[in-house]
C-alpha cells in the first residue's frame, strides 16, 4: 500500500504496519494514508517487519503485540537496536502477563520495552489519527539531520 507514486519526498512519512490480521492491516493502513501523507508498507508477521526495518528507513512502526511465532514484544525490541530506530506505536486486544492475568498488561510492557505509545486494539484507529495530525508519526528535521551527519 502506498499513497505516493514514485520514490520518497523528505515530508513523505514512511510507516510500517505489523498484524497478523490482514483486514486490520488494511484498515489502519487506509487510516494512516486518509490522515496525512504517507507510504504505507504492511507485514502479516514480526520476522517480516524486522527485515523490512532491517531494509528500510521507517519513521514509524504500527505493531499489535499478539502476533504468531515472534509476538509484538520482541518485535519491539528487535526494532530498538535498529540505527535510527522509528517511532513504535503498540496495540493490543487485551491481555497480561502472569498467572490468571494479574500481571501487568501487554501494553504497559510494551511502553516499559521502548514502544512510544500503546492503545487498546479498538482505539487504535483513532489514535493514529491523533498522532498523525499531530506530527507524532514523522521524523523531526533535527532528528533526519542528526542521522544524515552520523
Amino acid at each position: 500500500m502506498n499513497n505516493t507514486a514514485g520514490s520518497r519526498n523528505d515530508k513523505t512519512a514512511r510507516i510500517l504496519v505489523c498484524d497478523d490480521d490482514a483486514l486490520m492491516g488494511r484498515v489502519i493502513g487506509d487510516t494512516l494514508v486518509s490522515s496525512f501523507t504517507c507510504e504505507v508498507a504492511i507485514t502479516r508477521n514480526a520476522f517480516d517487519a524486522v527485515s523490512n526495518l532491517k531494509r528500510g528507513d521507517y519513521d514509524a512502526l504500527v505493531t499489535d503485540i499478539l502476533l504468531p511465532r515472534m509476538d509484538g514484544i520482541e518485535l519491539i525490541l528487535e526494532a530498538k537496536k535498529i540505527e535510527n530506530p522509528p517511532k513504535i506505536v503498540a496495540y493490543s486486544g487485551g491481555g497480561a502477563l502472569g498467572r490468571f492475568s494479574k500481571g501487568p498488561s501487554f501494553l504497559e510492557v510494551a511502553k516499559a520495552l521502548g514502544a512510544d505509545w500503546a492503545f487498546p486494539r479498538q482505539d487504535i484507529t483513532t489514535a493514529l489519527i491523533d498522532l498523525a495530525m499531530r506530527g507524532c508519526l514523522t521524523r523531526s528535521i533535527n532528528q533526519q539531520e542528526t542521522s544524515t551527519r552520523s
